[in-house]
């Protein structure tokens, strides 16, 4: 579960046949780096930077107040380097469940951002030129209804497949929660 009691964090489970996995450690395999994931840690997604030679992970980070995206490194993916600072953040939004991809040849990352804990989450896009300084490229998708409960996260998936974007979200559809895609 990736906590230490008090604390949410990122853990990390191993399997040799993809069904019966086995927790890496006890303790969280990605800790707290900084004053913007204190309070928590959640959704990671980790991608390969073949530019840097190292795993990146983006994950939401929570400091008691605000939602940002946090960042770690790792050769290995058992020893983790993270960031003392955000990643991504906004102005007036909460941002977490990132999303990144490079396959177009430049870093993309989906996020979702509400400006408030009673507003809905949006997904939303922003690019980099290096996947560490990121340009806010606005919401990308606006989900009937409010999408997911207002004040809980909805993580999604992005995939590329034959030249097209597809993005897999948790959502409300006539009262009914489900998992939308766009």
């Amino acid at each position: 579960d990736g906590t230490d009691g008090e604390t949410l964090g990122i853990g990390a489970a191993i399997s040799d046949d993809g069904l019966d996995f086995t927790r890496l450690q006890a303790d969280p395999l990605v800790a707290a780096g900084g004053s913007h994931d204190a309070e928590g840690m959640a959704d990671p997604y980790v991608i390969w930077d073949s530019v840097w030679s190292r795993w990146r992970m983006f994950y939401s980070a929570w400091d008691g107040s605000t939602w940002t995206i946090g960042h770690a490194s790792s050769e290995d993916l058992v020893s983790w380097d993270t960031e003392p600072e955000a990643i991504f953040a906004l102005d007036g939004y909460d941002v977490a469940a990132p999303v990144v991809s490079a396959a177009s040849g430049r870093p993309r990352m989906w996020y979702l951002r509400r400006a408030s804990v009673r507003d809905a989450w949006e997904v939303a896009a922003a690019t980099s030129v290096d996947g560490f300084a990121w340009d806010d490229q606005g919401v990308v998708l606006d989900i009937p209804d409010g999408g997911s409960y207002p004040g809980e996260d909805a993580p999604g998936v992005a995939l590329q497949s034959q030249g097209q974007n597809l993005f897999t979200f948790e959502g409300l559809g006539a009262g009914d929660i489900g998992i939308g895609i766009a």
